[in-house]
């Protein structure tokens, strides 16, 4: 069964085909790293710890606590990225209205 677009935020997330998209622009991320941010999505505002995150995400399969630190990082950083390829476009937007 294919699974729904998530919003999270201003994000959506399209888990069937591992990207996220804001404001049009997509960005497509490892499977792994889009069960993670739908994990977190669905468990929003709750502390979770890593055995939370192992068993949900990694389905206990053998993970490290450097393998889940890794993956949180690398969620992190792909979402900075897409943040600044958003803000940068619409900094280029505004500064042609302007001119």
């Amino acid at each position: 069964m294919q699974q729904p677009v998530v919003r999270v935020g201003e994000w959506l997330v399209t888990p069937s085909i591992n990207q996220i998209s804001r404001n049009g622009r997509q960005l497509t991320l490892e499977p792994r790293l889009i069960d993670l941010l739908v994990f977190f999505a669905q468990h929003s505002g709750e502390v979770l710890s890593r055995d939370e995150l192992i068993d949900n995400v990694w389905k206990r399969s053998i993970v490290t606590n450097h393998v889940v630190t890794q993956s949180i990082s690398e969620l992190r950083k792909s979402l900075k990225i897409m943040m600044k390829i958003v803000l940068s476009i619409s900094l280029l937007y505004q500064s042609a209205a302007i001119n």
